[in-house]
């Protein structure tokens, strides 16, 4: 696996649904239809199938992390988060299912993965083509309102129940979904995941951090983001569009897990945006529910 030392953000890519800035906008369909028929050649050629089109595999991300990164996220979780053949896995912000690809080597028929996003032509893909060859793979859509991403959502996140029963997984994921929420929607988030979890399930999550090292890396110029808007415990980067990269004060955010139960299972890994070498991009935090 190779060290990403150029910070890349996974964040500051635009969504299909916003192409406010970008001009001739009639002809993009017929950009992306060329570029798909091209990809779908080198895919078949380099054995890459399944694997969606580039207009939908560029919605979870820069192509060049595409790989490496649900790869490490898999090995978080089979390292760190006691993944087995039997666990009930649920990937919240799954995309097209791109972690669920690397689980399939992982989880067994015994055990579950709920996928949910609320992108629906990503959803539709993975239902097309993981889940017919993996009936305990599912996905579904979960409309909620989010400025970044799906501004006319019907669905708050600070209200949204998940569509899940009590203590029904042994580990939750969530890549790149707090670096999208803002505080309300970030504490409820929180309480869901205590409701969905097992006793002792545990939890993947990315956040941006900010803390001491993180401000003296800023000060030397080598943070991605700029945190100057916003106040308090949380801030953002982008002034027109604050769920487009949300950061949380540390000592904040420590406080709001361990009033739910939480624990930190191990130390955090700190990611690369703030100026550090290392192979994610965002802080991964893995929590335990007591």
């Amino acid at each position: 696996m190779t060290t990403e030392t150029t910070p890349r953000s996974d964040l500051s890519t635009i969504r299909p649904f916003d192409h406010s800035t970008l001009s001739l906008s009639f002809l993009r369909p017929v950009r992306d239809a060329v570029y798909d028929t091209v990809d779908d050649f080198f895919l078949r050629v380099n054995l890459k199938k399944p694997m969606p089109p580039w207009s939908l595999r560029r919605y979870v991300g820069p192509l060049n992390t595409l790989e490496h990164s649900p790869a490490m996220w898999h090995a978080i979780l089979a390292l760190s988060a006691g993944l087995t053949p039997d666990s009930r896995v649920v990937d919240i912000g799954c995309g097209f299912g791109v972690l669920a690809l690397h689980l399939r080597t992982s989880l067994g028929p015994k055990g579950a993965y709920e996928g949910l996003d609320l992108y629906p032509p990503v959803v539709d893909w993975a239902q097309k083509n993981i889940t017919p060859a993996h009936p305990n793979y599912r996905f579904q859509v979960l409309d909620i309102r989010n400025g970044m991403y799906n501004p006319k959502g019907a669905m708050t996140a600070e209200t949204i129940r998940l569509p899940f029963d009590d203590n029904s997984f042994d580990i939750a994921t969530l890549k790149s979904v707090f670096t999208h929420l803002r505080r309300a929607e970030t504490e409820h988030y929180l309480d869901e995941l205590c409701r969905i979890l097992k006793p002792g399930g545990r939890c993947v999550a990315s956040f941006f951090l900010l803390n001491e090292e993180q401000k003296r890396l800023e000060a030397e110029g080598k943070n991605f983001f700029k945190y100057v808007h916003g106040e308090g415990v949380e801030r953002w980067a982008f002034p027109d569009c604050p769920e487009r990269a949300m950061a949380y004060d540390q000592e904040y955010l420590w406080k709001e897990i361990a009033a739910r139960g939480f624990k930190h299972h191990r130390a955090p890994l700190l990611g690369n945006w703030a100026g550090r070498k290392a192979f994610e991009f965002q802080d991964i935090l893995i929590l335990e529910k007591a």
